[in-house]
């Protein structure tokens, strides 16, 4: 789990939990902290890295966030440094997000000012 919003805050805690015979999360722990705090971002774990893009740093529904950032994920769940991976051509929030083969992608979602956006954009990883 990365980030969030914790009651009238905007979390940057990423909590990493094992999964009971039953596939119930279990055992939470922090494991990091994200760049900078984060909600209504997307997320994904794809060939041992950690993507995460566009978002809300505040309360507010203006600002989003452009940056794709990334961290390596070590062999014992911690993750390496955070870099600059490219940036959004439009950032947006609330979006639908995801990573698939070797794309990110956000399907519409919101931009400042609580503004919906029938886009899709996607970038490739290289």
């Amino acid at each position: 789990m990365t980030g969030g919003l914790i009651k009238d805050s905007v979390s940057d805690t990423i909590l990493m939990a094992e999964f009971a015979p039953d596939g119930a999360p279990t055992n939470w722990k922090e494991i990091a902290k994200l760049p900078t705090p984060l909600w209504f971002h997307g997320a994904a774990i794809m060939d041992n890295w950690l993507y995460v893009w566009g978002g809300l740093s505040s309360r507010g529904t203006s600002g989003a966030n452009p940056q794709i950032m990334a961290a390596q994920i070590r062999n014992d769940g911690s993750l390496g440094n955070w870099f600059l991976a490219g940036t959004m051509p439009v950032p947006v929030y609330s979006a639908a997000f995801c990573g698939f083969n070797d794309y990110l992608v956000s399907v519409a979602g919101r931009i400042d000012g609580r503004t919906p956006t029938d886009q899709i954009s996607f970038c490739r990883l290289e």
